[in-house]
């Protein structure tokens, strides 16, 4: 599914531009700390409990677009628990993140974009993806489990 031309995810978005939507929808600038407190917090997506009216919700959740990834598939080891997440992307491009659980620590290899650059190192490797764009930072901070 193609992301929306009229929607800007909103982790790409520069506060102001938040602050300027509020601002025409007749809100103030606590509502937009509100916002991101809640999103950063509380779920990642727009909701009435934060004590907007419900078509400030509806009208942000049709302005902006909270997850730029989609979850295509996972995939687990038997070995050793670790997990492959397969995202695809407004482009349809993918993205593999590799989340390593750990009885004290959760470790996360993310990539900032989809293929790679040839290097000497990995000029023709089995399975090589050639670069094609860098992700953004909405992109690259989705791949982060919410759990």
């Amino acid at each position: 599914m193609s992301t929306p031309t009229s929607q800007k995810t909103f982790l790409d978005v520069p506060p102001d531009s938040l602050m300027e939507f509020l601002k025409s929808q007749s809100q103030s600038v606590f509502r937009a700390k509100q916002i991101y407190d809640w999103f950063f917090r509380k779920g990642r997506q727009f909701r009435r409990d934060v004590g907007s009216s419900r078509v400030v919700t509806d009208r942000a959740g049709g302005r902006y677009l909270l997850h730029p990834l989609r979850i295509r598939r996972q995939e687990e080891s038997r070995q050793d628990g670790t997990i492959r997440y397969f995202f695809e992307a407004h482009d349809h491009e993918t993205v593999s993140t590799v989340t390593f659980r750990m009885p004290d620590r959760l470790s996360l290899c993310l990539p900032a974009q989809v293929g790679c650059r040839p290097t000497a190192a990995n000029s023709a490797p089995r399975g090589f993806v050639p670069f094609k764009r860098q992700l953004s930072a909405a992109e690259i901070l989705d791949q982060i489990p919410a759990d």
